[in-house]
């Protein structure tokens, strides 16, 4: 791939990148060759326009290097995506406060990262992050009753937010419903909650 390709090159003289490029198909020569500072390209071309034929031993001297740089390339790829996975799952196997918490602080120092560990599948314990928007329009798209359901183990601050973003009578609708609430099976509110974080679009997620 010309996105491990290039970095090596880079580290290379002209003449090396050259010999390289003489040596790819020309649609990934050029690939590379485009990805090379500015004045590295003129100078490679210049070699590429009177370049000879290579002595065959530096054809094997830069056939190992590339090799060993792709392989370590390769290894460095797996070790990462193992150790995303090991963290993902640790994220998991966390509850909704102690993941978002983590996702938080690591968003703080390492935003990118963050947003490869952050879930496809939203998490009920997400919603809090919404923005007052983007809130009420997740609780106008559900049922009454999943609401009521849902919100009966959800967090107080949660709660009180949608409770004061939702029109007056649906909020008052809403804190009689939980008053009332009979007793519920833990996994009925936990099928409620996921139901809720379900139904959002992707695109309407937007930290506050």
């Amino acid at each position: 791939e010309y996105e491990t390709l290039a970095p090596f090159l880079k580290r290379e003289s002209p003449q090396t990148i050259a010999v390289v490029l003489s040596h790819l198909p020309p649609d990934r020569a050029g690939e590379v060759l485009a990805r090379l500072p500015a004045a590295v390209q003129v100078d490679v071309i210049r070699r590429l326009v009177d370049l000879d034929e290579a002595d065959p031993r530096v054809l094997r001297e830069v056939e190992r290097e590339l090799e060993s740089w792709l392989s370590e390339q390769v290894r460095d790829r797996r070790r990462r995506a193992a150790g995303l996975a090991a963290v993902s799952a640790i994220l998991a196997a966390a509850t909704g406060g102690t993941r978002r918490n983590i996702l938080q602080n690591l968003s703080r120092h390492d935003r990118p990262l963050a947003g490869k560990l952050r879930p496809d599948r939203l998490m009920f314990a997400d919603l809090i992050e919404l923005d007052d928007v983007a809130l009420v329009t997740v609780f106008k798209a559900a049922d009454p009753d999943l609401i009521v359901l849902a919100l009966a183990g959800a967090p107080a601050e949660l709660v009180k937010r949608v409770t004061q973003q939702l029109p007056i009578e649906q909020g008052k609708a809403l804190s009689h419903g939980l008053v009332h609430l009979g007793p519920t099976r833990l996994s009925d509110v936990e099928e409620a909650q996921q139901a809720l974080a379900d139904l959002p679009p992707r695109g309407r997620w937007q930290g506050r």
